[in-house]
């Protein structure tokens, strides 16, 4: 299970493994377990790479998105 800490009201972040990239490159997704299922996040053709963050919303943790390094290193944890 990932850990995610709160960088806004809108989302919580938890950092891309190594783990997760390996999924990736075998499954096309990462897969994550949600509230009530498991799920995949499917991020198209960008490729995750380590200093990139998952997202997620804090009041609906199945909606998860990836965040790039450049973009993560502009916020701030609360």
């Amino acid at each position: 299970m990932k850990k995610f800490k709160k960088y806004s009201k809108l989302m919580e972040l938890s950092p891309i493994t190594q783990e997760d990239i390996d999924e990736f490159n075998q499954d096309g997704g990462i897969m994550f377990d949600g509230d009530s299922a498991r799920y995949t996040i499917k991020i198209g053709t960008t490729r995750p790479r380590i200093g990139d963050m998952i997202a997620r919303n804090p009041q609906n943790h199945n909606q998860q998105w990836l965040v790039y390094e450049r973009e993560f290193n502009t916020l701030e944890e609360i």
